[in-house]
């Protein structure tokens, strides 16, 4: 097997994160106007933190190659940024505005997962239900983002009905 599709996730997110943060920036500017609820929670150090983390998984594709469950790591953490590329685009068609990053996702992110997913099937190197399973951790994933901000939302409102200020 070919180690160099191992190595296009972290590309990819190194990419993505330049795209939010620097050129053109602004991401979190966006997703507070996106989320107003999550601008206490959303410091620069928790962005630093899931950025760091996403780059280290995609080092790891790039380490472990074909060997030792990398594949099965590229197919989740492919998933991971695949949902943050739709998390960009409804973002955006709600906001009115693009989402930093979604630029990124769209170009980048998207065809890695599925372009990625076809060889890996064609070449047998994936099979059906690994990529069920690993597609289902990327969703998971993005679903309980989605159940921490509605948590946090529910925890900003006192037993009286009214939200804290």
């Amino acid at each position: 097997m070919i180690r160099w599709p191992f190595i296009f996730p972290v590309i990819a997110a190194s990419i993505h994160i330049i795209e939010e943060f620097a050129f053109p920036g602004g991401f979190r500017r966006w997703y507070i106007g996106y989320r107003p609820e999550m601008e206490k929670h959303l410091t620069t150090r928790r962005l630093i933190a899931i950025n760091l983390i996403l780059l280290a998984a995609c080092a790891s594709c790039a380490v472990t190659g074909p060997r030792h469950g990398g594949t099965t790591t590229w197919l989740s953490v492919v998933s991971i940024v695949a949902w943050n590329t739709v998390f960009h685009i409804l973002g955006a068609l709600r906001t009115h505005r693009c989402s930093p990053g979604m630029v990124s996702g769209i170009v980048l992110y998207l065809p890695l997962a599925f372009g990625g997913l076809y060889a890996f099937l064609l070449r047998g190197v994936a099979t059906l239900p690994l990529f069920t399973t690993c597609f289902a951790i990327g969703t998971l994933y993005h679903l309980s983002k989605s159940l921490y901000t509605r948590l946090l939302q529910l925890s900003q409102v006192e037993i009286t009905g009214r939200k804290c200020r």
